[in-house]
């Protein structure tokens, strides 16, 4: 609805702009002031398309109002055509447009070119709002990524003291379960703590996908298991009110995926689909299936579903529905980025009242790749081998150590880089294998790896972090670093990457 505000302190002119304006665009509102004062006070209160101000005003004359309007935050942005019952004089037209107004009009007043300089007004005022909103969306995006790359940061030091953390639970629940028979009564607790260390491990996966400070870490998976987890966690963070209905086939097929973004996947549309869902209550269906040379995942609620006009719009960053404050718009932005980097696709159905059901493929891996990739799960002794271990964190370094001794390795343990490269450089021969933290004081796990190298060419050298931003798999070959491992580190994954390079 169009609203035009007139401002006169005469009546009768009132009366008269009224009637040619509603003649010409019926369905306009117009609002009039008969005095400067109270035409600003209308401007705020009814926010108008267009504003028609008379000069020749008592008390506050139109060239004072307009000065006033646009000083005004709430009103600068409404076109002001000023009105004069004379000729105004170049120098007239020159104030006027210095403080802001957009055109002139001459009294007695042509309708034509009364309504031509109202449209072309609607025009510009249209144009300006959809600029400004534009604008307005842009910085609100500017500090929504501002946000996310500060919640990043702060995702990746807890991800690296908590993998810390937990490389001393599991490295010692490990040592202990290998020392340990079977039918001690202990023996099922610890592996029992070891699962919930693989979990822990996953959730920090998971919060560094949603910032998205993780790197995709590919390798053939079978995705059930993923999937029932997932909903385990869902379950306890959602009203028992909504019922979760889920059929998961457990077939053998493989996909090559990250399985910490296909949890994150899963969990961002079943959280979706939980908010749409009135209050609280519904049901949340989660299918798995295989369908020729596909996995399909599938998650169906009861909910309000999704207006015609957004669904089109609805994987857009930034975009939502939701009310302020209770949504980034970044779930479904960073759910099909997930899919279509893991050579995915996914759909979306959707009907008001009823629901909306989401759709993922996922290709499965033939075969003979997945007998290629997937390692012998066992653990490989070592031959008295010696190896060099540097880690600032005692505790950290204090499991490795205990971890390679029981492995059959020596090994030589530092708390800091700069003794480690002292010693090889004394002795460049002593060590077959490094295994250094990425992370570190006066010298990191990196900057150590390029001095060793110059050193010793040959030797292998591993790097192990909790988490770096610093450093990627394509970072360290290209130093020479033969292995990039994430912590914490268990026995099977240490041992079959050292013998890997001895």
């Amino acid at each position: 609805m169009i609203k035009i505000l007139a401002i006169d302190d005469k009546e009768d002119n009132l009366i008269t702009l009224s009637a040619v304006i509603n003649h010409f665009i019926p369905d306009c509102i117009v609002i009039t002031a008969r005095s400067g004062l109270a035409g600003l006070k209308k401007a705020e209160e009814e926010s108008p398309d267009t504003i028609i101000l008379d000069i020749r005003m008592p008390e506050m004359d139109g060239f004072y109002v307009c000065k006033l309007l646009k000083s005004n935050f709430k009103t600068k942005h409404i076109p002001v055509i000023l009105l004069t019952a004379v000729k105004t004089s170049s120098k007239d037209r020159i104030r006027g447009l210095d403080i802001g107004a957009d055109a002139f009009l001459t009294k007695p007043i042509d309708e034509s070119e009364l309504m031509a300089q109202i449209n072309v007004m609607l025009r510009i005022k249209k144009a300006e709002d959809i600029l400004r909103k534009e604008k307005n969306d842009m910085e609100k995006q500017l500090i929504r990524a501002q946000k996310m790359e500060s919640i990043g940061t702060l995702a990746g030091g807890i991800a690296h003291d908590f993998n810390n953390i937990l490389s001393v639970i599991w490295g010692n629940a490990e040592l202990t379960l290998n020392e340990m028979k079977e039918s001690n009564a202990v023996y099922e607790n610890l592996k029992d703590v070891i699962k919930a260390c693989v979990r822990a491990k996953d959730l920090i996966q998971q919060l560094l996908c949603l910032s998205r400070e993780k790197i995709q870490e590919r390798k053939p998976i079978r995705i059930s298991p993923i999937i029932k987890e997932s909903l385990k966690m869902l379950r306890a963070a959602i009203p028992s009110s909504i019922k979760i209905k889920q059929t998961i086939s457990d077939f053998p097929h493989m996909i090559l995926a990250d399985p910490g973004q296909m949890s994150q996947v899963l969990l961002n549309l079943c959280t979706n689909a939980v908010a749409a869902m009135p209050e609280g209550e519904g049901i949340l269906e989660v299918r798995l299936e295989n369908k020729e040379k596909y996995i399909i995942l599938s998650v169906k609620d009861t909910g309000t579903g999704i207006d015609p006009e957004y669904i089109d719009r609805i994987f857009e960053p930034y975009f939502t529905t939701k009310e302020h404050g209770k949504g980034t718009g970044l779930g479904l932005a960073m759910v099909q980025g997930i899919v279509q980097k893991h050579d995915g696709i996914i759909m979306v159905e959707s009907e008001l009242g009823k629901g909306t059901i989401f759709t993922i493929h996922l290709p499965i891996i033939d075969e003979g790749f997945i007998t290629e990739s997937i390692q012998t799960k066992f653990i490989l002794k070592g031959n008295n081998e010696h190896i060099l271990i540097i880690d600032d964190e005692s505790a950290a370094l204090h499991i490795l150590n205990k971890m390679l001794c029981q492995l059959g390795y020596r090994v030589s343990p530092y708390l800091d880089s700069v003794s480690a490269l002292s010693t090889i450089r004394e002795n460049p021969k002593l060590f077959d294998v490094v295994i250094t933290d990425m992370t570190m004081p006066n010298m990191t796990g990196k900057t150590l790896a390029k001095e060793i190298l110059k050193i010793n060419p040959d030797i292998p050298i591993i790097i192990c972090t909790g988490y770096s931003p610093w450093i990627s798999e394509e970072d360290a070959k290209k130093i020479g670093v033969k292995a990039l491992l994430m912590k914490p580190l268990s026995m099977e994954v240490i041992s079959q990457t050292i013998k890997s390079l001895i």
